[in-house]
């Protein structure tokens, strides 16, 4: 791209002080970036800024004169002048210009005065539409404007943050110095959404006329704020909703639907609201101007007038048809009460239908109950427990009947059960906690007898022979196991106890029969010590073995079933271990150990009541057991006591292994 000043040329004129500075700035358009240089009358001047721009300083009358950008590539040359003007007194030298904003957003309006600083200083103010603008903090001027340049006299650029349309206007900026005061102009515009319409009235309306339930809107267009009105928005609020209650009518009323069809007329704008109001109410009404591109202004406001409708039947039907449940035997019905923005009269009454539900409806009759309640309860008998039932409900009035709401289905009130879950077992997963099996009932109306609920589990300490008689089963604690489920989960029993369980089904009428007796015995503690004297030894080239002294159990506890090792590299944590279970034996192998690298090592003894306690940290490598400092990393090998102490446990281990010898 040749150089071009089409888009950017330079400003063509600019004033100059006696003494003082000036900056004329060069941006062409070019590709690639063009060479610049100034010339005046023919001959290079100035200092040129890398940005291109023109800096002359110390101004004399002689500096005045026309000079010229010159921006050269290898595409070609383009040429672009500016006219200084150097006068005696101080000048304006960068002007506000017209800016336009969006609303809420923020600009600037420069002003730069030039002059000798070597004989006097300037001082800046601003007014907006003559209102001096106080920029001391002392009113609200300060949340919008500031101007941080002028303490040192750089600029008096004036900042504008989040711009309302008030402050839309005339902006004067001031530059005072010994040799006078001169000013320049800048004008702001403020744009955003539409502004708020004027004159919301129902055409031809009164407070004593009754619409036939619609009536024609007029309303008049609030300021532009620089973008055309797109389409509408019209709310609606009757005489019984809360004062904030406004119900959008429709929102995409296009701008061409709201012309008035005559002369007089033409700047106003009207739509017939038709459909959705209610009859026997009154109304409130509001419209918003909407701009599709930049969003919707504020709605109307008030003071707001009612307009009457006449009254009629409901247009409404009531909402939330449904029920069921209550007492064996009976059909239970509710909906929600009309909204008495909606009743379109006085008083309001209901009309019900309701019918058996089945595959062909077509023939069959509907059972009419007319009622004010909200809520109706039929007898149909304890056989009629949990069916299906087709139900409707209308709004009616002294004009007449509303439309019906939508069918829904409502069972009959449920049965209480009496089938019973069959029990297959119960057994202890640890000391404190077990587990309850048994096979669900089947999910029919005729076994079920409803909608499953669940099933309780009941379980109180008693000998193995459950009879349940007495206090026992009485104080027996209850779970509840929700939905159609196969097991379920006790916990908080006590270690090595004795529990006898049985088992109810239930549903929304409530518990079945109780199954026979069953016993659950607990386990006894796991153990609560854990092995000793634990050292590690170098087995080959990617083993080592272990060695440890056994553990005792007390009376309380299971007996022990074997030995395990937890052992992880010491850069992670025991979350990442890895387990080796060894049985019953006090010694055994982990394979799988890689050279050049830190293990730490934790033994534990376990039982049918669980995992016991794990023994304190031991660190190993490939080539044995370690002395490891996890703060330092510092390792060390073996210490003569760690050695001291495998040599006992090899005597006793080697003695232990000659008298079982001997005993066999």
């Amino acid at each position: 791209l040749a150089p071009t000043f089409a888009l950017t040329p330079v400003i063509s004129s600019m004033q100059g002080a006696v003494g003082g500075n000036v900056s004329i700035p060069c941006q062409p358009q070019a590709a690639p970036r063009a060479n610049i240089r100034w010339e005046k009358n023919g001959r290079e001047v100035g200092t040129v800024h890398a940005n291109g721009d023109l800096h002359l300083t110390q101004l004399t009358k002689q500096s005045s004169g026309r000079y010229t950008c010159v921006a050269t590539n290898a595409l070609g040359e383009a040429r672009s002048s500016c006219n200084l003007n150097v006068q005696a007194q101080s000048v304006i030298r960068e002007r506000p210009v017209d800016r336009t904003v969006l609303v809420n957003g923020s600009t600037t309006l420069p002003c730069k005065a030039s002059y000798d600083s070597s004989k006097s200083d300037v001082v800046y103010s601003w007014t907006f539409n003559n209102h001096v603008i106080d920029f001391t903090g002392r009113n609200d001027d300060s949340a919008t404007y500031s101007m941080p340049n002028a303490v040192t006299s750089q600029d008096g650029t004036l900042y504008i943050t989040s711009a309302k349309y008030r402050h839309e206007g005339m902006y004067t900026c001031h530059v005072t110095s010994v040799t006078g005061s001169i000013s320049a102009e800048g004008y702001l515009t403020v744009n955003g959404p539409p502004g708020e319409p004027g004159g919301v009235h129902a055409r031809g309306g009164n407070t004593e006329k009754a619409y036939q339930g619609e009536l024609e809107l007029w309303w008049q267009d609030g300021q532009k704020h620089g973008y055309d009105v797109t389409y509408y928005i019209i709310e609606y609020r009757s005489f019984f909703d809360d004062r904030d209650a406004w119900t959008v009518w429709r929102d995409d009323i296009p701008y061409g639907a709201t012309a008035i069809q005559l002369d007089k007329y033409r700047d106003w704008r009207g739509y017939v609201v038709k459909g959705g109001l209610s009859p026997g109410s009154a109304y409130h009404f509001r419209v918003t101007a909407c701009n599709s591109e930049i969003g919707c202004g504020p709605p109307s406001s008030g003071p707001y007038e009612y307009y009457s409708m006449a009254s009629a039947p409901p247009i409404y039907p009531p909402d939330n048809v449904g029920g069921g449940g209550g007492a064996e035997g009976l059909l239970q019905i509710k909906w929600d009460p009309l909204p008495r923005s909606k009743w379109g009269s006085q008083t309001i009454a209901y009309t019900m239908y309701f019918r058996p539900k089945k595959e062909d409806e077509r023939d069959a009759l509907w059972e009419t109950v007319k009622t004010d309640k909200t809520y109706f309860n039929k007898v149909v008998g304890l056989s009629n427990y949990y069916l299906p039932y087709t139900v409707k409900v209308q709004a009616r009035n002294p004009e007449g009947s509303g439309p019906n709401s939508t069918e829904a289905t409502v069972m009959s009130a449920e049965r209480l059960p009496e089938a019973q879950p069959i029990f297959e077992s119960a057994e202890a997963i640890n000391t404190t906690a077990g587990m309850v099996y048994w096979i669900p009932v089947p999910a029919t109306r005729e076994e079920a007898r409803g909608a499953i609920g669940g099933y309780q589990i009941n379980y109180w300490q008693e000998g193995p022979q459950c009879d349940g008689g007495g206090e026992l089963e009485a104080g027996a604690t209850s779970v509840n196991i929700y939905g159609d489920v196969s097991e379920g989960l006790l916990i908080g029993l006590d270690p090595g106890s004795a529990n006898c369980v049985n088992l109810q089904y239930y549903n929304a009428a409530g518990l079945g029969p109780k199954t026979d007796n069953y016993y659950l015995e607990m386990t006894n503690l796991q153990p609560s010590l854990y092995p000793e004297y634990v050292t590690v030894v170098s087995q080959g080239r990617e083993s080592v073995r272990l060695f440890w002294r056994g553990v005792s159990t007390k009376a309380s506890e299971e007996p022990i079933r074997g030995y395990k090792a937890w052992y992880w590299e010491v850069t992670e944590n025991i979350r990442a271990a890895r387990v080796e279970d060894f049985g019953q034996t006090q010694t055994g192998v982990i394979h799988g150990v890689e050279k050049d690298t830190i293990y730490r090592l934790r033994m534990l003894a376990y039982s049918s009541g669980g995992d016991g306690a794990k023994s304190s940290d031991v660190y190993f490598t490939l080539g044995g057991q370690v002395s490891y400092d996890p703060l330092s990393s510092e390792i060390r090998n073996s210490s003569p006591r760690h050695q001291l102490i495998f040599t006992h446990f090899l005597i006793i281990f080697a003695i232990s292994l000659i008298f079982v010898h001997n005993v066999f």
